[in-house]
């Protein structure tokens, strides 16, 4: 198969312009990538996996679909799914319920623990990263001291 679960929307978009429409037609919600600016915000962050939850469809429609847009034989496509664990051909109503090691003994009631809505962001189809990095920069760990800290990270990741 030419798409597969890992693959970032961004990578699959580059097969072709059908395969955004194939996205608009797996669920309504993808009609954001037609904005350029979106587009580029999102799709690079999100796996095609993570786009079948938010379709709330199972794993192996949306890889199916796609690849039959990508112009993958449909005979192929149905070999290799069949491959697929049993969940993937359900829908998964939500991620695991898995917190950071730094978080987990946390309870989300703390006042350490920051829920950062971008529900805004979505509607008005703005990109939600500055909220959620300046949410990020703002957590801290039981002591008081910050636990991600943006600018050492960025200085690790350089050297």
């Amino acid at each position: 198969m030419k798409v597969t679960a890992q693959m970032k929307i961004k990578e699959v978009l580059e097969f072709g312009e059908n395969l955004l429409n194939a996205f608009i037609w797996l669920a309504p919600e993808f009609e954001r990538l037609n904005s350029p600016k979106l587009r580029r915000a999102m799709s690079g962050r999100i796996t095609v996996a993570q786009a079948a939850r938010i379709a709330r469809i199972p794993l192996t429609e949306a890889l199916y679909v796609l690849n039959l847009a990508a112009g993958e034989d449909s005979e192929e496509i149905a070999d290799e799914l069949r491959l697929c664990k049993r969940e993937d051909f359900e829908y998964q109503e939500t991620n695991p319920p898995c917190k950071p090691l730094e978080i987990r003994n946390l309870k989300d009631t703390d006042p350490r623990i920051i829920f950062i809505d971008v529900m805004e962001q979505a509607a008005k189809r703005q990109d939600p990263m500055p909220k959620i990095a300046k949410g990020l920069v703002s957590l801290k760990n039981p002591e008081g001291e910050t636990i991600i800290d943006l600018e050492a990270q960025a200085i690790r990741e350089a050297t």
